[in-house]
């Protein structure tokens, strides 16, 4: 008997939800009862301004429980609305859906339900215009997006994007605005060998440069770290060290290449205010690889000057010869090359692993090549494939 009634009293309908003439439809709602996305926007929508002043006046709805409303101008008489349950799992902190109608309440319209600097000025207590302005934190460094309308106090608000997901996950902070300027330093994958040289050049860094950045934070109220400067010829070998450096120090190297740098001054002062709010939220550190950097390139010499010199945070120049930042003090380290007598180690070290019968080469491989270890590396490593994809016995003594 029972399953003779069901057809009578269910049926499944595919439509227009606003345009079902019936005594009710269930309305999808927010907590605040206003007007949202999806359902419940074309609801409110075909319902007319009605339906938003009614909805203001009970005062929002709990999770689980239900209001009803007149129907206006759909084709139903009433409206229920409902708010379901919102999945909070693992870290995910769900943004209060109250927020837009406490706004609508405060400024009594129901047309503005953003927050405003006007909105803002009214309601806080000792409220002082100077927040407002371009040199404010909250305005230089970005924190929010002004929605310009005729008056700077009713231009609608938003959280930056980026702030936003920092602050509701736990995910690292990104920047969507710079990333497509400044891309993280690829991982070192082999282990390259340093010289002993090169590894006290390494450790000296490491001292000098703390020591320095704590005399800066100490002294001042403005931090102005110190920039490293590595010069010199061997552009492998200031990678590995580099890679060293920030390695120990927990740091995460994010590349700024030259062809990558802008020219123009509203990119370039985007990338700078950008970059120091990146830095501070996160353990990056800018390097800047200027290694084919021409001297007489003012435009991006004068480039690389302004993000020295108004980033106030810690950065690292590979470069072939140091370059002069009066407002910014350095530490300059010139990286040596490897020596033959290194080169011939490295060889002797790696052949052994892949091909025992070149190991009588290698000092006529140093005495033909000034390689340093990094490339030394990857040649055996290529050395090591080759024989492995060969089907015959690959003669490879004829390049030595």
């Amino acid at each position: 008997m029972k399953n003779k009634l069901i057809p009578e009293r269910i049926e499944v309908i595919e439509g227009d939800i606003t345009q079902q003439r019936v005594d009710a439809i269930v309305n999808a709602a927010n907590e605040a009862l206003i007007t949202g996305g999806g359902v419940s926007g074309a609801i409110h929508r075909a319902a007319g301004l009605g339906l938003e002043e009614e909805c203001l006046k009970l005062g929002g709805c709990n999770e689980g429980e239900a209001k009803i409303t007149k129907g206006y101008n759909l084709s139903s008489k009433w409206v229920i609305h409902t708010v379901g349950p919102v999945w909070e799992g693992g870290s995910y902190i769900e943004i209060d859906p109250s927020f837009e109608y406490l706004c609508i309440k405060a400024c009594g319209n129901p047309q503005r339900a953003h927050p405003t600097f006007g909105l803002a000025l009214e309601i806080f207590p000792n409220a002082d215009w100077d927040a407002l302005t371009p040199e404010s934190p909250l305005r230089y460094w970005q924190l929010i997006e002004i929605y310009q309308s005729q008056t700077l106090n009713k231009s609608a608000l938003k959280i930056d994007e980026n702030i936003l997901h920092y602050l509701a996950s736990t995910s690292s902070y990104h920047d969507n605005r710079i990333s497509n300027l400044i891309k993280p330093q690829p991982p070192e994958i082999l282990d390259i060998p340093l010289s002993i040289p090169q590894l006290e050049i390494v450790q000296q860094i490491i001292t000098n440069w703390l020591k320095k950045k704590t005399t800066e934070l100490e002294n001042t109220q403005n931090p102005n770290y110190p920039i490293l400067q590595l010069c010199g010829k061997d552009t492998d070998s200031k990678e590995v060290i580099i890679s060293t450096i920030c390695t120990t120090l927990k740091l995460k190297p994010q590349l700024l290449r030259l062809n990558c740098l802008p020219s123009d001054s509203d990119t370039l002062n985007l990338l700078i205010t950008r970059w120091q709010r990146q830095a501070i939220f996160t353990n990056h550190i800018l390097l800047i690889e200027a290694d084919k950097l021409d001297r007489n390139d003012t435009i991006t010499l004068n480039s690389i000057t302004e993000i020295v010199e108004n980033s106030h945070t810690p950065l690292i120049i590979s470069t072939r010869e140091a370059i002069n930042f009066p407002k910014r003090p350095s530490l300059i380290y010139d990286v040596p090359e490897i020596t033959g007598l290194k080169q011939l180690e490295i060889w002797q070290e790696s052949l052994p692993k892949i091909a025992p019968e070149l190991v009588e080469y290698a000092e006529k491989l140093v005495s033909y090549f000034n390689l340093s270890g990094k490339t030394i590396i990857n040649a055996c490593a290529q050395i090591s494939r080759n024989i492995e994809t060969s089907e015959n016995n690959i003669e490879i003594r004829g390049w030595v």
